[in-house]
């Protein structure tokens, strides 16, 4: 049995190469939501006030050093209440990744992840927030770090 969301959703994209998340925009239209791409963090920034916030923001940084992501995802959780914060990040960006979803981010996605995993994985976001109907603030700062490196280089027998 599929899981439908009870509403439909607005979608907010930052796409700083113009049309590479055109194919998104439309899937999401297709089911309903309203979905938009905006090619700078300004713009999106400014869309993000008054009752048509979106209800999740997919970050697709431009490529070029992770921390310019990472300011822009802890801008968005400082100055707005956007339920759900999406990041979409290079292939081998492990650290960035756990650093993201420190910051608050809710999923990173690879940027070489298949179209309907991309797709299904923004639902299944949406789709949780709308079970819990909270917000869960992102960790407060001295929350004590741990090893990610350690874990990046462990094997367990079977895979995870």
């Amino acid at each position: 049995m599929l899981l439908h969301l009870p509403h439909r959703h607005r979608i907010l994209m930052l796409d700083p190469a113009p049309g590479r998340l055109a194919w998104l925009e439309a899937a999401l239209t297709r089911q309903g939501h309203t979905a938009a791409r905006t090619p700078l963090a300004e713009t999106l920034l400014a869309a993000l006030g008054g009752s048509a916030a979106p209800d999740l923001v997919l970050l697709r940084p431009p490529a070029g050093p992770a921390r310019l992501g990472l300011e822009l995802l802890r801008q968005l959780r400082e100055v707005s209440a956007v339920p759900c914060i999406v990041m979409a990040l290079g292939d081998d960006d492990l650290e960035a990744c756990v650093a993201a979803l420190r910051l608050g981010a809710d999923d990173c996605l690879s940027r070489t992840m298949p179209q309907a995993e991309v797709l299904a994985r923004l639902l299944a976001v949406l789709r949780r927030a709308a079970l819990a109907d909270r917000r869960v603030p992102p960790p407060a700062d001295g929350v004590p770090a741990w090893d990610s490196t350690a874990l990046a280089t462990a094997t367990l027998p079977g895979g995870w």
